[in-house]
Parts: C-alpha cells; sequence; structure tokens
C-alpha cells in the first residue's frame, strides 16, 4: 500500500522498478541517441583523414595550406554577404508590417 505523501517516481523507485514511467519510444529514442553519440565520437577521433589536415595543424609551409587560406576566406565572405542579405530582408518584412498596420483613429469630435 503506498504512503500518503510520497510522489509517483518514488513510490516508483520504492516497488524495485530501476527506471521512471516512460513510454517506449523515449526509451527507444534514448537508445538511438546514444549510438549516435558513439559513432559521432568514433568517427571523429578514429579519423585518420581529419587529423592529418596540414590547415588544422597549422603548417604553414604546405602547397595546401596556401590554397586552402583564401579559400576559406572566400567562404567566410560569401556566408557574411547571405547573412546581411537575410536580416536586410526580415527587417524589410518587420517594416513593411508595421506599415501596414491600421492606426488608431482619432476619436470623432463632437462640436456643437
Amino acid at each position: 500500500m503506498a504512503k500518503k505523501g510520497i510522489s509517483a517516481g518514488k513510490r516508483v523507485f520504492e516497488q524495485g522498478i530501476s527506471q521512471t514511467a516512460c513510454s517506449q519510444s523515449q526509451v527507444t529514442l534514448r537508445r538511438n541517441v546514444r549510438k549516435l553519440i558513439a559513432i559521432g565520437a568514433f568517427a571523429l577521433f578514429a579519423s585518420s583523414i581529419g587529423s592529418s589536415c596540414p590547415v588544422c595543424f597549422g603548417a604553414k609551409d604546405s602547397r595546401v595550406t596556401e590554397a586552402t587560406v583564401p579559400a576559406i576566406g572566400v567562404m567566410l565572405g560569401c556566408t557574411g554577404i547571405v547573412a546581411v542579405g537575410i536580416g536586410a530582408f526580415a527587417r524589410r518584412i518587420i517594416m513593411a508590417r508595421k506599415d501596414a498596420r491600421p492606426t488608431e483613429a482619432a476619436p470623432p469630435s463632437h462640436e456643437s
């Protein structure tokens, strides 16, 4: 018999159930996320391709570095221009909505 004043989670724990009452889809989602994290960590740390990059390790005399640095600058410039364009477009939409709002009409004057 359950004691009064004890939360449902504590009652479940006292009954010897190790997990709280979760739906099966939440448990499956947690397992899939754990698998994805494990695979990502393995790919990140075990990859010999990523660890051999002279740009990442700062090899200034490498021909790859000489070619990659300007390319990175161009990509960052293009990304910045697109971000500014999206911001300007969003601002234009916001300003147009403010202009399109109906203004409050002045109360009619009752001149006698």
